[in-house]
């Protein structure tokens, strides 16, 4: 039922240029009313369901376009903005609360498995540790080392690119960590670990580090010594009970004279 003298005219808001094509935006923003009215015209004369709908749908869109541009003031419609040609801001970097920096991270250690150690002659108030394998080229802005009532912790950094490190807890005996040091010569590190001061003088050390975790009452060298002839007197004959009870005998009398290993009641 098409009428034969009908003839089709496509608006100029969807006419398509052969040389530059216009996107739907770009449509958009031509429409004018007489094309709305063309387009309602088309739609009336439609007959297929699909036509019906795409054009219908079409001309919501044309209208709800006229009706937001003439809520703009004059010529805002038209109007687009300029094309910048400066280049955008660079963005400056920004802190993170919380973040550490990667150069205060912590930095990766090697651990330091060559050295040696010894006490030096009877009664030697050091322990000395020798680091001289890996060192070479070592220098004393290199070197830090942190101590403990029973333990160190020697660092070097940035020796030939590497970050290297000895670490020792549990040591055999304690030490004086005010007074222990490290030095630095050529090709060598030393640890110089001060004995602490022992009932009797200097102890004399086993090994670098005690083979099993050390407690208070092992820390107290006078302890030791009473808990040991505690030990003796339970477990002896008569004869050992004599010998150890004259000789705490003597110890309470020297202790009353400002000597001695101190009193103990058994």
């Amino acid at each position: 039922d098409v009428d034969p003298h009908y003839s089709f005219q496509m608006p100029d808001a969807i006419r398509v240029s052969k040389h530059l094509p216009m996107t739907v935006s770009e449509q958009i923003m031509t429409i004018e009313q007489a094309d709305v009215d063309e387009l309602l015209a088309c739609l009336e004369r439609a007959k297929q369901p699909r036509v019906v709908a795409h054009l219908q749908q079409l001309l919501d869109e044309w209208r709800a376009e006229l009706a937001r541009r003439a809520e703009q003031p004059p010529g805002g419609a038209q109007q687009r903005p300029p094309l910048s040609t400066t280049q955008p801001p660079v963005p400056m970097p920004v802190k993170l609360e919380g973040v550490a920096s990667p150069q205060l991270s912590t930095p990766e250690f090697q651990a330091i498995k060559s050295f040696s150690w010894d006490q030096g002659s009877y009664g030697s108030e050091w322990v000395s540790v020798y680091i001289t394998s890996g060192v070479d080229g070592v220098t004393s802005d290199m070197v830090s080392c942190q101590f403990g009532t029973s333990s160190f912790d020697l660092q070097v950094r940035g020796l030939q690119g590497k970050n290297m490190r000895l670490v020792k807890d549990n040591l055999d005996k304690d030490i004086v960590p005010e007074q222990s040091k490290v030095v630095v010569k050529k090709n060598r590190i030393t640890v110089k670990l001060k004995k602490a001061p022992g009932q009797f003088g200097p102890e004399h050390w086993l090994d670098l580090t005690a083979k099993r975790p050390r407690t208070a009452e092992e820390k107290d060298p006078g302890s030791s010594i009473m808990d040991m002839m505690k030990q003796l007197y339970e477990d002896g004959d008569d004869n050992m009970r004599k010998a150890i009870g004259e000789a705490m005998e003597k110890s309470r009398k020297e202790q009353l004279m400002g000597g001695g290993l101190g009193g103990t009641d058994f």
